[in-house]
């Protein structure tokens, strides 16, 4: 496993005098990633990720943001992306996000709905997996004010293909969404971020809550509305030390398709429950229904910066999960707990690389990622 980078940057404006404090945030970088990496969820991954920034003069959190990854797995795994972001498009407070994304996974996770769900038994992981196909395109609009409190809209479009070999538990279970479907949906959102970095934040809130329709008068294959709350906290104690946590609840109702059941977010879903972006330690849509809740805590470590500008870390964490549905279970019986650590590289608090093992009760996990969980 290994992980190779490149690192440029463009001339910035004005370099302070000595005996001034350093603008290390004035003017654009860029990032390019060749990826040569391994995590126990995809395989051996390889491809590579471009990132522009602009921070223009020291706008937080930057000027703008452009990224393009083209990534392939050793599993048959593909994973491409276009983001946009523009934080004060046209020069307003109104912040614009564009994303493009194509998803292919010849090896998806279905290991049945709820608490309850068995791990991989006697039949091997092959009895669990299908293969998912899926081009998706977001775009939001978020108002933002001086304080921090912001509301949004935002459209999402998704194609779902689904391809299972006969004899698989997803084929013998034939729950809603075995042949796929279309997807529109409608999401609104509310919050607060007062966030002092949003890729390697060391202190602030954000908080958001969230709803998403997809009815079925706009062409959707199945009706469904979802509404999710997110909380986020970081709090550095010392100047090294940086404390965070995030909780989620989110709960979907209609005919909501099995596939539907495995993502959380607003419009930047991902997968859940199980997982780099939601339980470490669990293989990916571990566990999977129509209300799912997730706790994660970090303690983060931060060593004094390498070339005033490469930051190092250790990171500590626990994670924490619950497809919450009225299965008999007191709600602490039901909760799926991983733990473990990592190690983090960041540059300008604007590129983060980062390494993490996670241990569950179904064993040792472990993720390589461009950027915290949270």
């Amino acid at each position: 496993m290994a992980a190779l980078s490149l690192f440029g940057s463009k001339a910035h404006a004005d370099e302070p005098d000595a005996d001034e404090e350093p603008q290390v945030r004035q003017g654009s970088d860029w990032l390019a990633i060749p990826l040569l990496e391994f995590n126990d969820d995809e395989g051996l991954v390889y491809g590579v990720k471009v990132e522009l920034i602009d921070f223009g003069q020291n706008e937080k959190p930057y000027a703008w943001y452009a990224e393009a990854k083209l990534q392939h797995s050793t599993t048959n795994r593909h994973q491409h992306r276009l983001l946009f972001d523009f934080p004060r498009a046209w020069s307003t407070r109104w912040r614009l996000t564009i994303r493009a994304e194509f998803l292919h996974i010849a090896d998806a996770n279905y290991f049945g709905a709820g608490n309850r769900s068995p791990g991989v038994g006697a039949r091997g992981e092959r009895f669990h997996q299908y293969r998912l196909t899926e081009p998706r395109l977001t775009a939001q609009a978020r108002y933002v004010w001086n304080n921090g409190f912001f509301i949004g809209t935002g459209l999402t479009g998704n194609v779902t293909l689904i391809d299972v070999p006969d004899g698989r538990l997803l084929a013998l279970q034939a729950p809603r969404g075995l042949n796929g479907g279309v997807g529109l949906a409608m999401v609104a959102t509310a919050g607060f971020d007062n966030r002092d970095n949003e890729l390697v934040p060391h202190r602030g809130i954000y908080a958001e809550v969230y709803a998403r329709g997809a009815p079925e008068t706009v062409g959707n294959t199945f009706g469904t509305a979802t509404m999710g709350t997110i909380a986020q906290g970081y709090f550095d104690p010392l100047s090294w030390l940086v404390l965070a946590q995030r909780f989620m609840l989110e709960r979907s109702v209609g005919d909501v398709p099995f596939y539907e059941m495995g993502h959380m977010g607003s419009l930047h879903i991902f997968p859940a429950l199980g997982g780099v972006f939601s339980q470490r330690g669990f293989l990916e849509n571990r566990f999977i229904g129509r209300g799912r809740f997730l706790s994660n805590t970090e303690a983060r470590v931060y060593f004094p910066p390498l070339w005033d500008h490469l930051h190092t870390g250790l990171v500590a964490f626990t994670d924490v999960s619950r497809v919450v549905e009225d299965d008999g279970q007191s709600f602490i019986d039901g909760l799926h707990p991983s733990y473990g650590g990592g190690v983090s590289i960041n540059w300008k608090y604007a590129f983060l690389f980062r390494m993490d093992y996670g241990v569950s009760e179904e064993g040792g996990l472990f993720y390589i990622e461009g950027r915290h969980m949270f």
